[in-house]
């Protein structure tokens, strides 16, 4: 039964699953792009296209849509400046792109043993493509083909350091062979590069997958990939097998399991490797020749895809394919369980490679499981995000905000102050004293969260008072600016049970002086047809409002402008009307 007085409107967020009529009073059925901190709703910001990303040196704009996009530090052609690398399609080829955020310099680069710009991937390997970097050195690969990387004195992409090599006898004598090795992901642990899921090809030339298996090199030294894959180099002639580990052993192991590595995340001096339904660990042991110890952790802990796993705030957060789990070494729970899981479970339940990813956004201590639309083609594999289910990892809510359908997602450095960001065109007077002069991105001095955009060009995700939105139009689809569209609804409100009522007044509290548009509904009972009525109000000026909405269950919708309206509670005044 609900109460006539909710305060703190932020401190359940959304509720997609269970009866709503048995759900917290505070607690909301629908939403998007607002946030829940806790007490208040506050708005999200928009997005907007940045198009210093994909602008060349001649000041040309390049609408290139990006598969994968990541940042280094710098590199020895730099001149100290952070680069962003994306990689994506160019005609029929895959390629790499490189931009400077010194000033704009947008441009392919070579892949240097070929001497041209094709990687080799497939286009039909966008969601199965991976990225991650060692030491100020980026790579990128795919499924079904060896990683390309960048080491910081290298001019254009290549084929990691010794990637592949093996020794063996032949006629009494060591021979190194280059073996066709290809993994579901690489990543980077304790100064290693690991392969996971590995495909290596045998001695007799065969691919032979061993989806259990994790590959580890030697370590990496300052601004260079590791120098040793080669677990048989004790083959060698002793000169050169010192040569070889130097930097350490390469080595590897297959997990005692039953299903295949799909991705890992660490966790302090933890290396969480999870298949499809297990977790292990591997931490350091300080022995040169095995330098893991790996255990089983969870029997019934597994990942669905590689990007659905990650680290924040202390914990791991997986998405399962029926739950998000938050864990660490000690104990696991479902952070989804009573409010999304049964919807996100109902969402995926036929999965294909890509259709969701999981990223965090420390600066709103957020983590965001990023979704295709219902509007897309998913059916047909386009999978580009065009919604995320948000969870605030300090205030425990869950929440639904719109992107600007991306490929994928990084931590960027602001463009440069002589390329300044086109201010959002919205319609909000300049000097009114509710709003406050570029406060409409959340960055932080080393930058801010930007997207590829599976139809080109880059997108700043958080960003000003309009949202760039694929709408299908003409025939086609298209990218439109609009109005960030905010809202919050409850339905299924019972102020007593077994009986009708009539609302007959409410009062928002909160502080804020943008409008609200506050929608009243009614019905016969929780499950039936809703009949709305809608008010404009101001907390500024104009927080009560009188109404005759009569019927068994009620609901209201709260639609907010621009940054000013900040909802705490609403109040409303019932009177009975009978069984």
């Amino acid at each position: 039964m609900t109460k006539p007085v909710i305060n703190q409107l932020g401190s359940k967020g959304l509720m997609l699953d269970g009866d709503p009529t048995m759900l917290p009073d505070q607690a909301f059925t629908d939403c998007l792009n607002v946030r829940f901190n806790g007490r208040e709703i506050a708005p999200y910001l928009g997005n907007q296209l940045t198009q210093y990303y994909t602008t060349d040196n001649t000041q040309t704009y390049q609408p290139q849509a990006l598969w994968l996009i990541d940042t280094v530090m710098f590199d020895a052609f730099s001149a100290g400046s952070m680069l962003l690398f994306g990689l994506g399609v160019s005609g029929t080829d895959v390629c790499i792109w490189q931009q400077s955020l010194a000033a704009p310099d947008f441009k392919k680069l070579p892949i240097t043993s070929d001497e041209n710009y094709a990687t080799g991937f497939t286009l039909d390997s966008l969601w199965t493509s991976y990225k991650s970097q060692i030491n100020n050195c980026i790579m990128f690969g795919t499924l079904n083909a060896a990683p390309l990387g960048k080491q910081y004195d290298w001019d254009g992409f290549d084929t990691l350091t010794a990637w592949g090599q093996q020794t063996i006898i032949q006629a009494g004598a060591p021979v190194i062979e280059n073996r066709r090795w290809t993994c579901r992901k690489i990543v980077s642990f304790d100064n290693r590069l690991l392969m996971l899921a590995t495909t290596e090809e045998s001695q007799g030339g065969a691919d032979i997958p061993y989806p259990t298996r994790v590959r580890w090199s030697g370590f990496a030294q300052e601004n260079a990939f590791p120098i040793n894959w080669d677990d048989t180099a004790a083959n060698r002639t002793p000169e050169d097998f010192a040569a070889a580990v130097i930097d350490g052993y390469a080595g590897w192991q297959d997990l005692s399991s039953n299903y295949q590595v799909i991705d890992a995340a660490a966790n302090g001096g933890t290396l969480f490797i999870y298949t499809e339904r297990e977790t292990y660990t591997m931490t350091p042991s300080g022995n040169d020749m095995a330098p893991f110890v790996t255990k089983l952790l969870y029997s019934d802990l597994g990942c669905l895809d590689i990007g659905c796993c990650l680290n924040a705030h202390g914990y791991n957060y997986v998405f399962t394919g029926s739950d998000v789990v938050k864990h660490d070494s000690v104990s696991w729970k479902s952070i989804a369980d009573g409010a999304v899981r049964d919807w996100l479970s109902d969402y995926v339940e036929n999965h294909n490679p890509g259709m969701v990813r999981l990223m965090n956004f420390p600066e709103l201590s957020e983590i965001w499981l990023m979704l295709y639309g219902t509007d897309q083609d998913y059916t047909g594999g386009d999978y580009s995000k065009t919604i995320a289910l948000t969870y605030n990892y300090v205030k425990g809510t869950w929440s639904r905000k719109t992107l600007p359908y991306i490929n994928d997602v990084c931590f960027c450095q602001l463009p440069p102050t002589a390329y300044p960001t086109t201010w959002d065109a919205a319609s909000v007077i300049w000097d009114d004293d509710a709003i406050v002069w570029d406060a409409g991105s959340d960055k932080t001095a080393q930058g801010t969260m930007i997207g590829a955009c599976a139809a080109g060009g880059v997108y700043y995700l958080n960003y000003g008072a309009t949202e760039v939105r694929r709408v299908y139009s003409g025939s086609t689809y298209t990218m439109k600016q609009q109005p960030l569209q905010c809202y919050v609804e409850r339905r299924g409100l019972t102020f007593n049970t077994g009986y009708r009522e009539m609302i007959t007044e409410t009062y928002l509290n909160g502080s804020g002086a943008n409008d609200i548009n506050l929608t009243v509904g009614r019905a016969d009972n929780p499950d039936s047809g809703y009949t709305w009525e809608g008010q404009t109000l101001n907390l500024a000026a104009q927080r009560r409002s009188t109404w005759r909405a009569e019927g068994g269950a009620h609901g209201y919708r709260l639609e907010l402008s621009g940054q000013g309206a900040i909802p705490i509670g609403i109040n409303f005044t019932v009177v009975s009307t009978g069984r």
